[in-house]
């Protein structure tokens, strides 16, 4: 299906060559890295993204671009897959997606990173080059090491963005669960063991009923410094 549709929209994709084969190849190589048809990022949608678009794709497949430009063009790609090209970076545009659903979305359906994406992006440029020179006698001598890949004990694998998935301050959160009567009042209580204040995440949801000594209340928090003052 994808070959036998793909293959319609290209025949009537009239750019003159070798500039429409020099976009069309950098951007296949572009969508092979980016399907995701499990979350409507497949192969006809990339395509048709690929056709339509005036991006400057003809970059990323040139041997001679300068490393700034052709990246910039593949996160243009992929911030566009998303329906983010106006967006700053894809930071901010998986926080603009995440923040509009009404029920928190599944990380796959976001848009990569902006670390992981330039990883990502690499590994397309690195598979554009190869099969630009398809009709060579040899692959060019790439280091793919400098393409989004790394070697352990000898064999390739991805490399991935190294950025934490969340602030740590967040990452160390504890929340309990505790079932205890009253909730958290041993050091069961892992927030309590930890000597941390429970929060709304935990199964006591850190109100008044919370018996960990050092649960601070959301109203106390609140509180402004008049009100502490005439407390």
């Amino acid at each position: 299906m994808f070959l036998s549709e793909t293959s319609e929209k290209v025949s009537n994709y009239a750019v003159p060559f070798p500039a429409g084969f020099q976009k069309l190849e950098a951007g296949t190589s572009l969508v092979v890295q980016s399907i995701n048809p499990e979350y409507g990022k497949g192969e006809v949608s990339a395509i048709n993204l690929l056709l339509k678009s005036d991006l400057k794709l003809e970059i990323f497949s040139d041997p001679e671009a300068n490393e700034t430009d052709w990246l910039t063009a593949g996160t243009k790609f992929l911030s566009a897959l998303y329906g983010g090209l106006k967006a700053p970076s894809l930071n901010q545009l998986r926080f603009t997606l995440f923040s509009r659903k009404k029920e928190p979305p599944k990380i796959r359906s976001l848009p990569p990173t902006d670390e992981a994406a330039i990883q990502h992006v690499r590994r397309a440029r690195l598979q554009a080059l190869i099969w630009r020179a398809a009709d060579k006698s040899e692959p060019p001598k790439l280091d793919i090491c400098a393409f989004g890949w790394k070697l352990e004990a000898g064999i390739p694998s991805p490399e991935f963005g190294t950025t934490a998935v969340a602030p740590s301050s967040i990452l160390q959160i504890v929340a309990c669960s505790c079932k205890s009567q009253p909730p958290c009042s041993t050091n069961r209580c892992s927030c309590r063991s930890a000597r941390l204040s429970c929060t709304t995440y935990c199964s006591c949801s850190g109100d008044e009923v919370c018996a960990n000594e050092h649960t601070v209340s959301m109203d106390s928090m609140s509180a402004t410094p008049d009100e502490e003052d005439d407390d």
